[in-house]
Formats: C-alpha cells, sequence, structure tokens
C-alpha cells in the first residue's frame, strides 16, 4: 500500500512542480497521516525521516535546492523507508544531471538554470522499486 500510496503523491507533486514550481503541502500532511495510521513505522521508516530531516537542513543552509523538494524527500522516507529513498535519489540525480547536460548542450539552458527535481524523483522512484 505504501509504494501505491507513495506514486501517486509523486505523480500529483510531479505535476505541481512542473506547472507552478512548487509542492502541495496539504498532499504532505495527508499521505503522512494517513501512513502513520494504516501503515506503521519501523526502523528503516525511522531513518528515512532521518534523512530527510537532515536534506531540509541542508536545503535551508546551503539554498541550492528546494526546499519543497527536501518535503517530498522526507515524506517518501517516511513512506517507503531509507532503502528505497537513497535508490530514488540516486536515479533521480542521474537523470537529471543527464537532462541538464541535454539542455545545456543544446543550449537551451544555462548553469543558472533551475529544473523542477520531483518529477525526476517519480521517475527515480518507479526506478528504485522496479529494479
Amino acid at each position: 500500500m505504501e509504494y501505491i500510496l507513495a506514486l501517486v503523491f509523486l505523480v500529483f507533486n510531479s505535476v505541481t512542480d512542473i506547472i507552478k514550481r512548487e509542492i502541495c503541502l496539504m498532499t504532505v500532511l495527508v499521505v503522512t497521516l494517513i501512513s502513520f495510521l494504516a501503515i506503521g513505522i519501523s526502523k528503516d521508516k525511522i531513518l528515512g525521516i532521518a534523512f530527510g530531516i537532515i536534506v531540509i537542513g541542508i536545503s535551508r543552509i546551503s539554498k541550492s535546492f528546494g526546499t519543497g523538494d527536501a518535503i517530498i524527500i522526507l515524506t517518501i522516507g517516511f513512506l517507503v523507508g531509507l532503502i528505497i529513498l537513497l535508490k530514488m535519489l540516486m536515479y533521480a540525480s542521474i537523470l537529471a544531471s543527464i537532462f541538464g547536460a541535454i539542455l545545456l548542450f543544446a543550449k537551451k539552458g544555462s548553469m543558472k538554470s533551475q529544473l523542477p527535481f520531483v518529477p525526476f524523483m517519480l521517475v527515480g522512484y518507479i526506478m528504485g522499486v522496479l529494479l
């Protein structure tokens, strides 16, 4: 159930991130509440939450990573745990880097260009669960 919930959560927030460049905090609250009440907590999920909190701290200090993206990471860590979260982030980072390089080579972007990261997290999540 948590895998489907995470997928729906990422799909919804991917669309929101692409269109508005923001996430919907209401979905974060709803998904977190559903996860806590219906799915429960485990050691892996506690580690996922801890990692998410660290990412939020880094995003607030460095300002190079969106706080909304960090909140999504925290929520996914709570839903599916640290292992799937790390796989998702690895695949998402690789895909975003490739996409960014293509934009640079095609002269459609610059080093200062910002990309919505949640869609990459969505694809990375799917890859992390399936591979």
